[in-house]
Formats: structure tokens, sequence, C-alpha cells
């Protein structure tokens, strides 16, 4: 049995997004073209670059970012407590454009970042744009600045780290502490194990709003649906254990921008497989209605819908990660008029696929005789069709051919034509001739399968020891197996007729002739010129 793929669509769709996760997280993939040399010419660089130098320790750095005076320890304590505040106030979405947001009810110069609860009444987290060496940037406001004391005193009051050992509330990875690196561990844990546990229930859910099951290969697809349901479950699940536990600003940024990009792979994943889920249901629902030919649209049909689904799921895990999307579609559009050109007979053979679906000429499993050779339709395809020869070879016929070809669909007669020219040795003059005739007309008459409209038995030639008769039917026949057991019946018993009436199957007599004053070459002449033959 052939090995399935190692990297399957979803494969690279995870892949994709995973690794573009890390480029998004380096510096030369999120950084803009900044307006000055501290990246704060957006609300999102500013933030991120006071969180990052307040990590780092870098206070005159993180001095840049504060619209204050401060200097010393007393900058270093105003710079904490803020990276504090952004930490556990709940600074979610930030602004990527140069302009802000532009939030109702504020100046355009104002961008308000959250509001915290401190112990007089709310903070506002608010960024101002002013001019900095002859450019726009977003700093920290005096006004947000005057009150981070109270907002810290609160927060710091009411976090949970003053109650654990020290080892549990030292910093790692991201200003994480480790309490919470192990919160979320067993968090996730616990929403896998959650996950996995409600899998069937979820699959016995499928089955029984699926229309074909139990068909063969039903199980399968399921399976291919429960997987990243189960993930997706599994990562909304985590998801909620993350906020939970109240990350640090970079923290969360960086959770989201992995579990975005992830979500979005599983999700495409899911997608493709309820597609081809779709596809066979509606392919098994367009055979059992007598409809097969819609099968091979079908799952043409299906080859697009998932080739878009995964072109769009990539666009989108790259826009997340950062890129310019509509460049690049840009640039798709002008590729796409090229690949057009040199793509002709491409185009010309998935058209040609769908004209001969439409026209139903041949469907999948039709007999066919094309091209001198007689199979059957194994499959429809986008650029091709497959036929099985008697032979059991595979021919490959490009669909741009094939809708100019003249085909002979043998499947779609309604009845098999019996044509068979008797020889008969026998003298013409009597009755016998007569009788003969008569009882194979009777024959014919008395089966119920031959069609009585269309039924003939005529003498068409006279030689001088022989006669020749035509019997011609059409027989009502399944398939070509039923009609060669009908014709061999029928057969055997104008035999025995012929053997009742003592007449013997011959061939024409042929004349020879040697022409005088020849070297004694001869040839076949004709015979006397027959009767004509009587109308049939």
């Amino acid at each position: 049995m052939r090995k399935p793929p190692i990297w399957t669509p979803r494969r690279w769709l995870l892949g994709l997004s995973l690794v573009s996760t890390a480029v998004a997280q380096t510096p030369a993939a999120t950084a803009e073209i900044a307006p000055d040399r501290w990246n704060r010419g957006t609300p999102r660089g500013t933030v991120a670059g006071f969180v990052s130098a307040v990590d780092r320790a870098d206070f005159p750095r993180a001095a840049q970012f504060l619209e204050t005076a401060a200097v010393g320890e007393a900058l270093e304590e105003l710079a904490t407590h803020l990276a504090f505040v952004i930490d556990h106030g709940g600074v979610k979405r930030v602004s990527d454009l140069p302009e802000g947001s532009r939030q109702e009810g504020l100046p355009p110069n104002i961008e308000r970042l959250a509001t915290v609860t401190g112990l007089d009444g709310p903070v506002q987290l608010e960024l101002v744009r002013v001019t900095r060496d002859g450019a726009a940037v977003w700093i920290f406001s005096a006004d947000t600045l005057r009150d981070v004391p109270r907002a810290y005193e609160y927060l710091s009051a009411a976090s949970i780290n003053r109650k654990l050992p020290a080892f549990l509330i030292r910093s790692m990875w991201l200003s994480v502490p480790l309490w919470k690196y192990l919160a979320l561990l067993a968090g996730a844990a616990g929403a896998f194990s959650l996950a996995r546990a409600l899998r069937p229930q979820v699959r016995s859910a499928l089955q029984r709003w699926s229309p074909d099951y139990p068909a063969p290969g039903t199980d399968l697809q399921i399976d291919r649906i429960v997987t990243p349901l189960t993930l997706l479950l599994w990562l909304i699940l985590t998801v909620g254990v993350a906020v939970l536990s109240d990350l640090p600003y970079r923290a969360r940024q960086t959770w989201y921008s992995i579990v975005s990009k992830v979500a979005v792979a599983i999700f495409a994943w899911l997608l493709l497989a309820a597609v081809a889920r779709g596809a066979t249901i509606y392919s098994r629902h367009a055979q059992r209605t007598g409809r097969p030919h819609v099968t091979a649209l079908i799952r043409t049909a299906q080859r697009i819908v998932q080739a878009l689904c995964l072109f769009f799921a990539i666009l989108f895990v790259l826009k997340l990660a950062g890129f310019d999307v509509s460049t690049m579609l840009a640039g798709l559009g002008v590729g796409a008029l090229a690949v057009t050109f040199g793509a002709q007979k491409l185009l010309e053979n998935v058209f040609g696929g769908v004209s001969v679906v439409l026209d139903q000429s041949i469907r999948v499993g039709d007999e066919c005789q094309i091209a001198g050779r007689q199979g059957r339709v194994m499959d429809i395809g986008i650029r091709s069709t497959r036929f099985r020869t008697d032979e059991r070879t595979v021919l490959t016929v490009p669909n741009g051919q094939l809708a100019g070809m003249i085909l002979d669909n043998l499947t779609m007669r309604d009845m098999f034509l019996f044509r068979h020219n008797l020889g008969i040795g026998m003298e013409p003059g009597g009755g016998r001739l007569e009788e003969l005739l008569a009882a194979i007309a009777r024959l014919l008459a008395s089966d119920p399968q031959v069609d009585s409209f269309r039924r003939r038995v005529r003498l068409t030639r006279l030689e001088a020891q022989s006669v020749e008769i035509l019997v011609s039917a059409y027989l009502r026949a399944a398939d070509m197996n039923e009609f060669l057991s009908m014709q061999e019946a029928l057969l055997l018993k104008i035999v025995r007729i012929l053997d009742a009436h003592g007449a013997v199957l011959s061939a024409p007599v042929r004349n020879i002739a040697i022409a005088e004053g020849s070297s004694g070459d001869t040839g076949d002449t004709a015979s006397p010129p027959p009767l004509p033959r009587s109308g049939t």
C-alpha cells in the first residue's frame, strides 16, 4: 500500500504559521520605517519599545518614551511602576497605524490604551503624539505618568505575587513569573485532557448528522474532521487559561501572535476536511438520485474550493506575521496575467473538462469508444480524463482534445443491435425457403426482449447454389454481457431452425474464370449480378 505523504497541505500550513511567527518576533520582520531612532512612530512601537527597555533595565532609553523630566532613581521607579501597570492593567490591542486608532471622544493626538483601576478611581493609560527632532512620535502622557503611582499601588496590593515564595515569582522569559508558566502548563494539559475526553462525543454527533453513514470511507473522513475540531477546542481552552493567568504585555503579544496563526492553520485544516466530507455526501446523493455525471464536477469544485481555502489561509497567516499582503496580491495579479498567457493549454483542458461534465457526453463508469479504442471512464479530472481500456491499460486524454473528439458512448444505448447475414446452402425453389423465413420471424416475435417494431427477416441475395438472409433486430439488454447471452441463445435457436428445414450455412460461391490468351494468371471475377436487395 502506498505510504501517505509526509508533508500534507495542512502540515505545510501549520509549519508556515510557526515559521512566520518566529520571523515576526525578529526585529527585522517587525520593524517598520521608523520616524525616529526609537521606533515611536506608532502606538504599538512606543509600548513595545518602552516595555523592552524596562525589561533590560535600560532606563535612559525608557525615558525617551515618557513625557517627563524625571531622572535617576525617580525615573527608574516611575518606569518600573508604569511597566507593571501595563503588564497587569489589561492593555491588549494597540494600534499599528502612525495616526493611531482615532478613538471617538478623544483628540486625534491622544491614544487611550486602557482604563486601569487605581486607589482613588480609574487611571487612564494614554499616549500623546508630539514632535521630537522634527518627527511626530507617540509617548506616554504626563497625566498618565502622574496617576501611575495610584494604579501601581492598587494592582501590586492585589497581586498574588505577594503571597508566593520567592522562587515562584522569579521572572523568566518575557518577564513571566515561574508560577505562571507552571499554571499555563497545567492548564494546557487539563485542556488537552478535556478536549480528548470530548472527542468520542464529537465523533458520535458527526456520525448521527451524516446522511451516508456508515458508507465505506465515512469513518476516515469523520476522523479527519474530528482531529482539527479537537485541536481547536484545546486551543480555545488554552487561550482561556492564558487570559486568566494575566500574562505580562510582551508575553501576551507573543502568545496571541502564535495562537492567531496556529488557529488560522487549524481552521483551514478543518475547512479542507469539511469540504472533502461535503463533496462526498453530495456525490453519493447524486449517485442515489440517478445523476452520477455530477460526481466529476463535484470533485473538480472540491479541488478548487480547497485550493482557495489554502491560498487565503496562507495570505492571512502572512498578514498576521506583518507582511504587506496587498503588495503581494498586486504582484500576484500581474503574475496571473503572465501565467494565463503561458498556461493556455492548461486552461483549455480545464474548461474542456467543465464542458464535458456539463454536456454529460460521458460520465464516470461509462463504456466509450474513443480514438479507435474502447474503455471505461475512470475519472474526469481538471486537466485530463482517464479510461480503463479492454487491455487493462489506462488511457489518458487531455480534456481540451476530448471536448473536440467524436465520442461513442456505448453505455447510453437503450438497445443492442442483433444483425447477421446468413449464407444458406439450399435450393431457391419450392416453399422451404418461405417456411424458413417465416420460422425465423416467429422466433423473433416470440422473444419478449426483441423490439417488435424493428425486427426484420429478409431474403437479400440469390446465388447459384446459396441464398443470403438478413436477420436484424434490437435486443433489450442491460449490458454487453446480457446481450451476448441473449444473442447466443437466438443464434442457437436459428441453427436448430436451419437444421429442421434442411438448410446449412455456407459461404457465397465465387466463379473463377480464365481469360482467353492469358498466360495462366487467374483472378476472381464478379459473380452473376444478384437480385436487388429487398427493402429493410
